[in-house]
């Protein structure tokens, strides 16, 4: 399922950068995998604008319902990580259907965002802990 996103005509942009209002440059359509929808694969499509800052150029602006540069909604990252507390990256991948490196590349994404926030390294010792099939 292909849910369309559309802006306001008039809606006011501010740029990503500096939160000034600029005028409009152009739109990308751009495309988020979302929650499934009564088992449903979603995916959310929308026409990105990029505004034109005089101080930091041309950028697009930020999706409320989607970290920058993500292809994954937060809700959808954030059901992805609780698979990722109690399964495997290729469990988790099977029931979300989803490859093992959407996943994997999920649970990267979120060491980088760890190390972005606190300033320590994400390593090793930030990602979940996995059950092994041994593990009772």
């Amino acid at each position: 399922m292909h849910v369309r996103i559309r802006c306001r005509a008039g809606t006011k942009h501010t740029c990503p950068k500096c939160g000034t209002s600029c005028p409009g440059y152009d739109s990308l359509e751009r495309s988020w995998r979302h929650l499934d929808t009564c088992q449903f694969q979603t995916i959310l499509v929308a026409d990105v604008p990029r505004v034109k800052c005089p101080e930091h150029g041309v950028h697009q602006i930020h999706m409320p319902w989607s970290a920058p540069g993500s292809r994954f909604t937060a809700l959808m990252e954030a059901l992805v990580i609780d698979w990722l507390k109690e399964a495997s990256i290729s469990a988790g991948a099977r029931m979300l259907h989803l490859s093992w490196d959407e996943v994997d590349g999920r649970l990267l994404s979120v060491g980088c965002a760890i190390e972005a926030r606190s300033g320590q390294s994400a390593s090793v010792s930030t990602r979940p802990r996995f059950r092994s099939a041994t593990n009772t």
